[in-house]
């Protein structure tokens, strides 16, 4: 036991101290990134269908969470760094990924309840400075933009076993969250500053169904559609001299940025309907080879069919992901079984490839990424508790003005198991 709470403070160190960031991709809508927020799927290339976490178990899809043999509760932990070549900057995030709790029923009915990111914004866009002679002075002038904030979603899932050789699952995701922006102008070294804020709302629903035969090969589905299409209430406030550079506009009492807030409006209040409406396809297949071993892949097709003509404002880079297609090719050799006889035998390996194409709405050229990733899955205790670790890095190619991007993702989560609101065995 001390030996397993040895590894697991070691590989949670590791992840901590390495400095991580945000990629451009942020950008681009709402369909910029794809990133798993579950360490086993990431290890496999970013793989939500097929199993991953243990055989027959994806812990993004509620078709499989009823072959769990315990509650599961798990979080995980992302840290992600990007590289632009051209302009060698160095952006990112680290936040926490997916916290949620699994319970199997009777091995037949599955439910689970948590809360992941859907998208995250940090952006920083600083414009070249411009000078320029006025009235015999020399002024210089120097626009920002600054927006950040996010998007998280509160999900539910269900899943169902009619018979062993289906299963069917949903999962119904409810939207929430705010993101600021702030739009500055630098003029002589006193700034204007334009705030707004913006509230979003919506709900999204996911459907699965996989097969569970005896056969070497199983296939795994899922689509996603959106039952109330992403919306937001915007709050625009009054432009103001922040002439304290403090970054606020600080109330008359200081008698420092102009406007005075008691010479202005309120803010103008605005409500934008079907701004993101996402329909996914996802198709998967797993084939179990000998000595627990599989070999899986996903295709999965995206498209936005949300209206983006009043979003100029919202979008720092004046584009956005219209579609996205994504491939990937995966290797994972599981445990024997849940009371490994042998050290080695209590870890999970997974290895995988991963390719994705996205399509912008005012581009001609799309985006293309590839990527690696690896990662593996250590248990312990007698429940079968276990810690993750996974590791991608890949590329993607811009147009030309931007470019390469290179970037990594590294990911640690820990998943707990126990009898928690199952009937223990014995008892009537």
């Amino acid at each position: 036991m001390k030996r397993d709470r040895r590894i697991f403070s070691i590989g949670l160190l590791f992840v901590l101290n390495i400095v991580f960031s945000q990629s451009l991709m942020n950008g681009y809508g709402f369909g910029g990134l794809s990133s798993s927020q579950s360490a086993s799927v990431l290890g496999l290339g970013n793989q939500s269908l097929v199993s991953s976490f243990q055989s027959g178990v994806s812990l993004q899809n509620p078709a499989t969470w009823m072959d769990l043999k315990f509650t599961k509760l798990n979080i995980s932990y992302l840290n992600d760094q990007s590289v632009l070549e051209s302009f060698d900057a160095l952006n990112g995030q680290t936040l926490i990924g997916r916290g949620q709790l699994i319970i199997p029923i009777k091995e037949k009915y599955s439910f689970g309840l948590g809360l992941a990111p859907y998208r995250n914004q940090s952006i920083s866009i600083i414009g070249a400075e411009e000078s320029y002679i006025a009235f015999d002075d020399t002024l210089s002038t120097q626009k920002s933009l600054y927006s950040y904030g996010g998007i998280n979603a509160l999900f539910v899932g269900f899943g169902i076993a009619p018979k062993n050789e289906h299963r069917f699952g949903t999962k119904i995701h409810l939207l929430f969250g705010s993101t600021r922006q702030s739009l500055m102008n630098n003029v002589g070294g006193i700034a204007t500053i334009s705030n707004a804020r913006f509230v979003y709302s919506g709900v999204l629903v996911d459907a699965y169904y996989n097969t569970n035969f005896e056969y070497p090969v199983n296939i795994f589905a899922s689509v996603q559609f959106a039952y109330k299409p992403l919306s937001y209430i915007s709050k625009l406030y009054h432009p103001f001299d922040d002439t304290n550079q403090s970054g606020y506009h600080d109330s008359e009492f200081y008698f420092m940025d102009f406007p005075y807030q008691s010479d202005i409006s309120l803010a103008i209040e605005n409500r934008e309907e079907n701004i993101h409406n996402p329909f996914q396809f996802e198709l998967g297949f797993e084939w179990k080879m000998k000595d627990h071993i599989s070999l899986s892949g996903e295709l999965l097709s995206w498209e936005d069919k949300g209206d983006y003509s009043n979003l100029d404002f919202i979008m720092p880079l004046n584009d956005y992901v219209k579609s996205r297609q994504e491939y990937g090719f995966s290797l994972i050799r599981f445990t024997p079984a849940l009371l490994a006889p042998k050290f080695w035998d209590k870890f999970q390996l997974r290895a995988g490839v991963h390719s994705s194409n996205y399509q912008l709405a005012n581009e001609l050229e799309s985006i293309k990424e590839m990527s690696i990733s690896f990662g593996f899955g250590f248990k312990f205790n007698v429940t079968g508790n276990q810690i993750d670790f996974a590791f991608r890095s890949g590329k993607r190619t811009y147009r030309d003005v931007l470019g390469v991007e290179y970037f990594q993702h590294a990911m640690v989560e820990l998943s707990l198991s126990d009898l928690w609101f199952i009937k223990r065995r014995g008892n009537k």
